[in-house]
């Protein structure tokens, strides 16, 4: 192989590798401006206007369906690594019985809480199998039928 070949082969190689480490930015939810919240009034914009200003909420209340929360979150990660958090929003628009919002509630998702699993392992029935025996378990269990003659 020639040398200007094995260049570009080393030139490619190195540009394919080093593409995989340029950073991804992921938006999830709805990730709302303030500037778009400033046309709601308290008790004069409707829950109508509200989905058309804002979009529908990312999550209800369950046990009051007039609250509504809007939440967001940008997120950058490189390549393997673990995604970092760069903005995170929480907007909760609470309505009264007449469908006019009550109030407007801004939040920046610290109250999220992160759940720790136990090291502590639950006894189940059953065999805990080898490596070997998951690779070759099903070797000559299962043969062809026979027909009937």
């Amino acid at each position: 192989m020639g040398y200007t070949k094995r260049l570009f082969l080393c030139f490619a190689l190195s540009a394919s590798c080093l593409g995989g480490c340029s950073p991804y930015t992921a938006l999830r939810g709805n990730l709302i401006e303030s500037d778009a919240v400033d046309g709601i009034q308290i008790g004069s914009t409707s829950k109508y206007q509200v989905i058309q200003r804002l979009g529908s909420p990312t999550n209800t209340d369950p046990f009051n369906p007039n609250r509504w929360y809007f939440i967001g979150e940008k997120t950058e990660s490189f390549s393997f690594l673990s995604p970092e958090v760069l903005e995170k929003k929480v907007l909760q628009i609470t309505f009264g019985p007449d469908d006019m919002v009550q109030s407007i509630q801004w939040g920046d998702g610290g109250h999220d809480f992160s759940i720790k699993p136990k090291s502590r392992k639950t006894k189940t029935l059953g065999k805990d199998p080898s490596l070997l025996q998951q690779l070759l378990g099903n070797f000559g269990k299962f043969s062809r039928q026979q027909k009937d003659k």
